[in-house]
């Protein structure tokens, strides 16, 4: 088996100051990390696939990111199913989120008709079962991809779905009051079309980017409705948006590159609706 070092950086002074550690790896086309405190986090390896099926590996690490352990890998199967406790072969893994030490899920899709998954964990990431989820209304003949969960409380959260059909694409979400025990339908957003980037600050407020990276919508209402934002810049014409963090429900940032591919940092302190370029300097 080939093997790749993953270098991992994590600071305790606001960025002041940067450690290094390093996971020994296999092939490794792209990673994902997530952390839920201090000191417990996870890194998902994508290793080798596409959207038929994909190989991954996740460590995680209970000392701040100073040593990992590689506790679940997916193996390929002669079966569509997996081996008891064992995260599938099929599909692609779109995402991967935790709610504590122990609870986490693992998203993921195959290009079939209504065939999406997401399984979970409750040992931290040893073992995984699939969980089951309501069927999204209009969505039996459509093509789903799951993003990764987000919780706000211990309770509290959500699970973000795109869907196309061959009349339509758009998204819906799931929501858990129960800290992801069980998962209720929001009816889907009729008024946008699929998504790349979403991001809430509470069950309620939350924006999301289309796929192009021109258009911003808006929901107060925990996704039952969003609207499309008319969006100004003080500075240039508006760039094509990438990722969103939002901290207020009038301050935000947001990442965007230009008809060049530039990157561009934004800001907003009006909800979304005007976009002020920062400028920046790495050291």
């Amino acid at each position: 088996v080939d093997a790749v070092t993953i270098m991992v950086f994590r600071t305790s002074d606001g960025g002041q100051t940067w450690q290094k550690s390093s996971i020994q790896a296999e092939i490794s086309s792209r990673v994902q990390i997530t952390a839920v405190d201090t000191q417990h986090g996870w890194i998902l390896n994508h290793i080798r696939g596409g959207p038929q099926a994909e190989i991954i590996e996740i460590f995680r690490t209970s000392d701040g990111g100073e040593n990992w352990e590689r506790v679940s890998r997916v193996y390929p199967a002669s079966t569509d199913g997996p081996p008891p406790g064992k995260l599938p072969f099929g599909g692609s893994k779109s995402g991967l989120s935790f709610v504590n030490a122990s609870t986490g899920w693992v998203t993921g899709s195959v290009p079939v008709n209504n065939l999406a998954w997401v399984f979970v964990t409750h040992d931290g990431g040893a073992k995984w079962q699939q969980q089951a989820l309501p069927p999204l209304p209009y969505t039996t003949t459509a093509l789903l991809s799951f993003m990764s969960p987000t919780f706000f409380t211990a309770n509290d959260g959500i699970l973000p779905v795109n869907f196309t059909s061959a009349s339509a694409s758009g998204f819906g979400m799931y929501v858990t009051h129960d800290g992801g025990a069980t998962w209720n339908s929001v009816p889907i957003a009729k008024e946008a079309s699929s998504i790349s980037t979403i991001d809430f600050i509470d069950m309620q407020h939350g924006w999301a980017i289309d796929r192009g990276g021109t258009n911003l919508y808006a929901t107060i209402d925990g996704g039952m409705h969003w609207t499309k934002l008319t969006i100004a810049s003080t500075t240039h014409s508006l760039p094509s948006f990438k990722f969103l963090d939002f901290v207020t429900t009038e301050i935000g940032w947001a990442i965007g590159a230009t008809s060049s591919k530039t990157p561009v940092l934004l800001k907003t302190v009006d909800g979304g609706h005007t976009w002020t370029t920062i400028r920046y300097t790495i050291s």
